[in-house]
């Protein structure tokens, strides 16, 4: 999931590519939507700086007490990175010559695109998708291709090499000292698009600044504005449960 950081005129946080692509049902009260017109992705603005953390209790959040206060507000991917926005950018990144592919990029393990040599420059590759998978989330990528993913945002999808290899991470850190990682983490000062930091991803999924009532703020469990876990299923499938309310499983 993706996050944004300011324009000339509004305070944005990371291609929050949250990205770490994943539905947040952040509740409308803490959130306004609408269409990137940059990058084409669907945010939302998390408003409400400077709220109180997460104060810690049982559940999926137990391990994250003081944790989820911003001070700033930011935007945030509603929904997942879909398979016809990454193949844009795998396009991107391989229809070139070999010699001059980005590093650290490989096909998502979960997608509904495929790579064609077709109508790609000699050596290149370009990656396609029928229409009925355009929406289809993508699953199961690095670290590394997701900052990689927020630099040629922030570079405006230039073709550019360079502009797959900085702006909001510097490429060239991405190694290892022994088995320590000595990528840059933390995303540049300039970043228009990047990963969210923990706190980010925390307040969008469970912050509710109305949660006990009119300006009563607190925290839910899940990220569906609920303490109970989301039935499992396509959409309007009946479980023994109850309705699906999420696409898992």
């Amino acid at each position: 999931m993706l996050s944004s950081r300011p324009s000339s005129s509004v305070r944005l946080s990371a291609v929050g590519v949250a990205l770490a692509f994943g539905i947040v049902a952040a509740s409308p009260r803490v959130a306004r939507a609408d269409i990137d017109p940059a990058s084409g992705i669907d945010l939302v603005t998390i408003t409400h700086p400077g709220n109180a953390p997460w104060p810690g209790g049982d559940g999926p959040m137990a391990n994250n007490a003081g944790r989820g206060s911003v001070a700033y507000e930011y935007r945030i991917g509603r929904y997942e990175v879909t398979t016809a926005q990454w193949a844009e950018f795998m396009t991107a990144a391989y229809n070139r010559p070999q010699s001059d592919w980005i590093p650290h990029l490989a096909p998502p393990t979960f997608w509904g695109a495929s790579a064609t040599s077709v109508g790609a420059v000699p050596g290149g590759k370009r990656y396609v998708y029928s229409p009925q998978n355009a929406m289809r989330p993508v699953g199961n990528i690095s670290w590394r291709m997701a900052a990689i993913y927020c630099n040629w945002l922030t570079n405006n999808k230039s073709l550019d090499r360079a502009a797959f290899l900085s702006s909001a991470y510097d490429v060239s850190t991405f190694g290892y000292e022994g088995n320590i990682f000595t990528d840059q983490l933390t995303r540049s000062a300039g970043a228009r698009y990047f990963i969210p930091t923990l706190d980010e991803w925390i307040k969008a999924a469970h912050y509710d600044p109305n949660r006990y009532g009119e300006n009563q703020e607190g925290w839910w469990h899940y990220s569906h504005t609920s303490d109970t876990f989301a039935i499992p299923g396509a959409p309007g499938t009946i479980t023994p449960g109850g309705p699906a309310q999420a696409n898992y499983g």
